[in-house]
């Protein structure tokens, strides 16, 4: 009985992320400065990977950075995904492919308002938004017209 319980429990309070459409959905952008590409735990808060700045950050493993994700380096949003954590509340993540370099075809999280993410978050909305209302920094991301998966 308790067992059961626990493994209900845990999950919800320890945060679990399911993909939602948002506005952000295809759209396609180039990063506008060199960002590292981090191994994460793979768990509510972040995918397997991240892609940030140069700090070492709380969801990552003994073995990041991975490599060097190129300034210009073309990515396309993925998915957004909603979470919950016990403590935080509702957040959303955002998860960008990666289209260029060697990291190509890499899904990574990109820095948004969720438990132990880098800061700043990428997103101007976001924190607080719908999913059909969110916006990226242009000092992060820059949007293009045309992105060929």
């Amino acid at each position: 009985m308790y067992r059961l319980l626990l493994s209900v429990l845990i999950p919800l309070l320890s945060g679990c992320a399911s993909p939602i459409a948002s506005n952000l959905d295809g759209k396609c952008y180039e990063l506008v400065s060199d960002q590292q590409l981090w191994k994460t735990y793979d768990n509510g808060y972040v995918g397997a990977y991240m892609i940030a700045g140069n700090e070492k950050f709380q969801l990552t493993d003994e073995r990041a950075p991975t490599e060097l994700v190129q300034k210009g380096s073309r990515v396309v949003v993925s998915q957004v995904l909603t979470g919950f954590d016990g403590s935080w509340g509702e957040f959303l993540r955002i998860q960008i492919k990666v289209l260029d370099g060697e990291a190509k075809g890499v899904i990574a999280d990109i820095p948004a308002c969720v438990p132990y993410h880098p800061r700043p978050p990428w997103l101007i909305k976001g924190c607080k938004s719908e999913a059909g209302d969110l916006k990226v920094k242009s000092e992060f991301l820059k949007e293009v017209k045309e992105c060929y998966q």
